[in-house]
């Protein structure tokens, strides 16, 4: 399952980006590494990744302002983000989830709780992506059956429409039939009053 994956890890510290790019290659993730929020900016738009590692606190852009970036640009939005943060305090917690953070792990990092958050973002990630996939069928499905149905009621207004011009047919051969058997009858008694 893991080496379909690609893993962007995004941290100023080469020590722990190498650290955390290490412990994903472990075990069998193809990682990538950035140093800044600008450069993360520019490999994801190249490299695609499946979910991206962001630091917080970094010089220049931060995560923060990094995470916002992603979620604006349509290509990118959709990648999710889980932030390395240091970070304790409530209200900077939170912050990351307003940015557009779906999780974060704290420093120090710990290389278990580091894979089962990346295993379960990426197993959410093809639930979803079967889901969509589920409902783009089903409505394709929908599609043909009104089709389908629309062709039926097409077919059996066709069907009716016959059915009445049949017995309409059948009814106007009765009435020639009966016009011309009073036409004989009044033909018959015009030549008996001559």
């Amino acid at each position: 399952m893991s080496d379909k994956y690609h893993i962007l890890v995004v941290d100023d510290e080469l020590t722990s980006r190498k650290l955390i790019v290490g412990i994903f290659k472990k075990r069998g993730f193809q990682a990538s590494q950035a140093s800044s929020g600008k450069e993360c900016l520019e490999l994801t738009e190249s490299l695609e990744p499946d979910i991206i590692f962001l630091d917080v606190m970094m010089p220049g852009m931060d995560g923060f302002e990094t995470c916002k970036k992603l979620k604006k640009n349509t290509k990118t939005m959709g990648i999710p983000v889980v932030f390395i943060s240091g970070l304790e305090d409530k209200n900077d917690i939170l912050k990351l989830y307003k940015a557009g953070g779906i999780d974060f792990i704290p420093k120090p990092i710990d290389a278990q709780i580091t894979v089962a958050k990346a295993r379960t973002t990426l197993e959410n990630l093809e639930l979803i992506k079967d889901k969509n996939n589920l409902l783009k069928i089903n409505k394709l499905i929908l599609s043909k059956l009104n089709a389908l149905f629309k062709e039926v009621a097409l077919e059996e207004k066709i069907s009716t429409s016959k059915e009445e011009l049949h017995t309409s047919s059948s009814l106007l051969s009765e009435l020639l039939e009966k016009l011309r058997s009073d036409l004989s009858k009044a033909i018959v008694t015009l030549d008996t009053i001559e």
